[in-house]
């Protein structure tokens, strides 16, 4: 039986505490009484104050020792590699056995931004394994013949997005997209979906002109380049643009979509996204946002939604947002994270 959980976050970020969608929905766990008590690590951080994997492994093993967790939960943690010794150390000095969780919000491609292999070796130790793609992605790690694959797909935190707002009737932008564009110099080695979203931006701002405005780096060669922004300040693009747009790299990932998509409808802009399989099963088209199967189709799509009346805009932007604090948040997320590790730890501490 479960009677407290303590959950220990080995947590990606550049610098501390940059995550808070994460930290504010494990100590909003913690306040609700979920959560006994959480300590955060980040791998990151120490890497670079100490200057060698091993002593930051070293250090990691000791703070999970003297914090005696139930739940590990790693995140994203890319080619670092964690020994057989590391995990033998930490349930020897565990007073249960833990959870141990791998968390990873990145998708991968084979010759272009493979699977590293630090991940592949993490994978393997993990009693479960949550991923924001099905289908063919979430295969390959069952191919590594991990325990158990989860899908949960990405949301936006309701710390950074989502404030109330009264919305604005007059607006200096009829659509925006917020990207990056990073083409290779070297030939078939660019990430999917690059050709795509410059054919999307030189048709939209063609068609738009000063109304159709892209954020993001990368774009210097575009009339409609803005430059880039800070993660934070995204809602406050979007809020200036009747609509916004999105075309995700990976989009043949079944389920898979971006964080700019829970993002864009916590913001209350109506927003197109690229189908891809899966997302009619989250979310309800011309409803919750507006589904495009090529750069055609969004343009045509674009001038429908723009010929609408305001408020039925607003309606829809409404829509959205209501449908992404509901199910697509932080919060959400790792309540579903719980529940799933809960039911793991149970079986795992049988006696």
């Amino acid at each position: 039986m479960l009677e407290k959980m303590r959950f220990f976050s080995v947590i990606n970020e550049p610098v501390e505490g940059f995550q808070v969608g994460i930290r504010g929905a494990l100590r909003k766990k913690v306040d609700m009484g979920v959560v006994e008590d959480v300590e955060f690590f980040s791998f990151l951080v120490e890497e670079r104050k100490l200057g060698n994997w091993k002593r930051v492994l070293d250090k990691l093993s000791i703070r999970i020792k003297d914090f005696q967790p139930t739940i590990i939960l790693f995140s994203h943690t890319g080619k670092r590699f964690f020994p057989e010794e590391f995990f033998s150390r930490i349930i020897e000095n565990n007073s249960c056995q833990p959870v141990l969780a791998y968390d990873e919000r990145d998708v991968y491609g084979y010759i272009r931004k493979p699977l590293p292999q630090g991940a592949m070796q993490l994978a393997k130790k993990m009693d479960v394994i949550f991923l924001v793609a099905a289908g063919q992605f979430a295969d390959r790690f069952r191919k590594l013949e991990c325990k158990k694959v989860i899908f949960l797909p990405h949301v936006g935190n309701t710390i950074q997005f989502g404030s109330s707002w009264i919305p604005s009737m007059k607006r200096e932008f009829d659509i925006v997209l917020i990207a990056n564009f990073h083409p290779s110099k070297i030939p078939f080695m660019s990430m999917p979906g690059v050709k795509e979203r410059k054919k999307l931006v030189s048709v939209f701002s063609k068609e738009f002109g000063d109304r159709f405005a892209v954020f993001g780096k990368g774009w210097e060669w575009c009339q409609a380049n803005r430059g880039p922004i800070p993660f934070e300040e995204q809602e406050n693009i979007l809020r200036k643009s009747w609509l916004s747009i999105g075309l995700d790299h990976f989009s043949s990932y079944e389920f898979y979509f971006s964080d700019r998509l829970p993002i864009a409808l916590l913001s209350e802009v109506v927003h197109l996204t690229k189908w891809n399989k899966g997302l009619e099963n989250l979310f309800v088209d011309n409803k919750h946002c507006v589904f495009f199967e090529s750069i055609e189709e969004s343009l045509q799509k674009a001038h429908v939604l723009l010929g609408k009346p305001r408020e039925e805009l607003l309606v829809m932007g409404k829509n959205g947002a209501d449908w992404a604090r509901k199910y697509f948040t932080e919060d959400k997320r790792m309540e579903l994270m719980i529940e799933q590790m809960k039911i793991i730890y149970v079986e795992k501490n049988k006696k």
